[in-house]
């Protein structure tokens, strides 16, 4: 009994006089291995800006007139408009003009449908161009377009021929000049009808161009030299279509008007007011020569 304690007992004993780590107030950590930090590619660059403009030939074995100019935009959006197949309208609001909740859009940011006419008076292009930029599947809808129906005896063959942002495209439309004097190409449709009011005339065709320059170019005309019903039937406009097939409606008593603008300083085109005017009436041209 007095002797050396056995080896069982004297490992016992050791257990017994050494305290436990967690008695002295400190808790043992087994030190993990620095996790190496997740690869992470560099920035990108910045994504460049949507394109703002597109510009198609016309080819088929039928010439429109440019008389036709609302009917052939018409037919343009509607096709591509078929291209955008299931999507929301809140996915291509450059191209259907309302969002999600089928309002309107406001400031004119979406696509003008403006076809263009060669000297014979044939149309031969046509530009669409939105000024907020068109979305990516606006972008799809413009590079698979290949044909027209609709428009007459024979299919009508469009090609694009230019799409990218207009500041950066080396050669535009005569539309989208510079100048500070614009006249008519198109009729000019006025949105309103002219009434009296306390026995003075109101929304003359005038006043509604001057209107419309201001909500629109932001700019007001210094005159507006309005054509004399001669000089309008001269340049053909009565002969122009003016109500759509669809959409809001003519309004009452609406006549094809036209006019020349003078601005204080050259603004950039293209410029289209009144009815119709994202579907080709209302166009202006820049006047270079200003010998009249």
């Amino acid at each position: 009994m007095g002797g050396a304690p056995s080896g069982h007992r004297r490992a016992l004993q050791g257990r017994l006089v050494e305290p436990p780590r967690r008695a002295l107030g400190r808790l043992h950590l087994r030190r993990r291995p620095p996790v190496p930090a997740p690869h992470r590619p560099p920035p990108s660059p910045l994504a460049p800006p949507a394109p703002d403009l597109a510009r198609f030939v016309l080819d088929s074995a039928v010439h429109l007139r440019a008389e036709k100019t609302l009917w052939v935009a018409e037919k343009l959006r509607a096709a591509l408009l078929s291209k955008l197949g299931a999507l929301a309208p809140g996915d291509a609001p450059s191209l259907i003009g309302h969002g999600d909740d089928a309002a309107p859009l406001t400031g004119h940011r979406h696509a003008y449908f403006l076809p263009e006419a060669d000297a014979r008076g044939f149309i031969d292009h046509v530009t669409v161009y939105a000024p907020g930029g068109f979305d990516p599947a606006a972008v799809r809808a413009l590079q698979s377009l290949r044909e027209l129906h609709g428009l007459g005896s024979h299919p009508t063959y469009p090609t694009l021929v230019a799409l990218g942002r207009r500041d950066r495209l080396e050669r535009l439309p005569a539309l989208f000049g510079r100048s500070d004097t614009w006249e008519t190409v198109t009729p000019f449709i006025p949105p309103r009808c002219p009434k009296i009011r306390r026995g003075e005339l109101r929304d003359t065709p005038e006043q509604q161009i001057r209107w419309l320059c201001r909500e629109v170019l932001r700019e007001e005309p210094l005159t507006v030299e309005m054509f004399s019903p001669e000089e309008a039937r001269r340049r053909g406009l009565h002969r122009y279509r003016n109500a759509r097939r669809r959409g809001a409606p003519v309004p009452g008593g609406a006549a094809a008007h036209g006019a020349r603008l003078r601005f204080a300083a050259p603004i950039a085109g293209p410029i289209a007011l009144g009815y119709g005017a994202h579907f080709g009436l209302g166009v202006f041209r820049p006047v270079i020569d200003k010998n009249f």
